[in-house]
């Protein structure tokens, strides 16, 4: 067997931050990477060692400059989980999805390389926001996990 530098491909454990505002969410609209041009939640790549709610509050800040508070959904920590292979890049992720309640601060585009803009939306209008045709959209805004998510909270 050889010494060489070569490492296997990795799953990777990605979170996805469901903010709540009153009645809206928020979205940004990502580039710069895979997924390009599709609308997501912020979130990130959870670094070894950190807990759901620190690696959430990490990323928000990093991203959007707001301050959260991490709701539980059915008497879990999470919301829901996906597991995403994008043969594609090539990429596999397993995406924790959390809800937050917005605390403080208005979203700033403090990584304009990867993010276009943030928006307020609805429910409804996040359940309604065409993704650009790509085969990874759909990982971007799960709209099954969602419409069950938004039924949970009232929102639709």
């Amino acid at each position: 067997m050889g010494c060489g530098n070569t490492l296997a491909p990795q799953v990777r454990v990605g979170l996805g931050v469901i903010i709540l505002r009153g009645d809206k969410v928020l979205v940004g609209k990502r580039k710069g990477s895979h997924g390009a041009g599709c609308w997501a939640f912020p979130g990130g790549h959870q670094d070894f060692g950190e807990s759901w709610e620190e690696c959430s509050q990490r990323e928000i800040e990093e991203e959007t400059g707001m301050e959260i508070k991490l709701m539980r959904c059915r008497d879990r920590d999470y919301a829901f989980v996906t597991n995403n292979i994008m043969k594609e890049f090539p990429k596999h992720y397993c995406t924790v999805f959390v809800v937050a309640k917005h605390i403080k601060g208005e979203a700033e585009l403090r990584e304009p390389h990867s993010c276009e803009k943030w928006e307020w939306f609805t429910w409804r209008e996040l359940l309604s926001l065409q993704q650009p045709e790509s085969p990874d959209a759909h990982h971007w805004l799960p709209h099954y996990e969602l419409e069950k998510l938004g039924e949970e909270l009232g929102l639709i």
